[in-house]
């Protein structure tokens, strides 16, 4: 079964960046360009570590958009 994951890859120009790819294949999240991989691995913990508590805040001015 497949499972959602964090994908380290290397940039072009240099350095690392990290995305978040579904269980459907989707990239959901995308990181900036880290100049070290250890950063980048460390930035993709702290996500996978800290996001779930993160509080969303919209400041679009439109009607809230519902969760599926």
């Amino acid at each position: 079964m497949a499972q959602d994951r964090f994908e380290i890859h290397p940039a072009k120009g240099g350095g690392y960046f990290w995305h978040l790819q579904a269980a459907n294949n989707e990239i959901v999240c995308s990181s900036q360009v880290y100049k070290t991989k250890e950063a980048c691995t460390k930035g993709a913990f702290w996500v996978q570590t800290n996001a779930g508590s993160a509080t969303v805040y919209d400041f679009t001015g439109e009607p809230e958009a519902s969760r599926r």
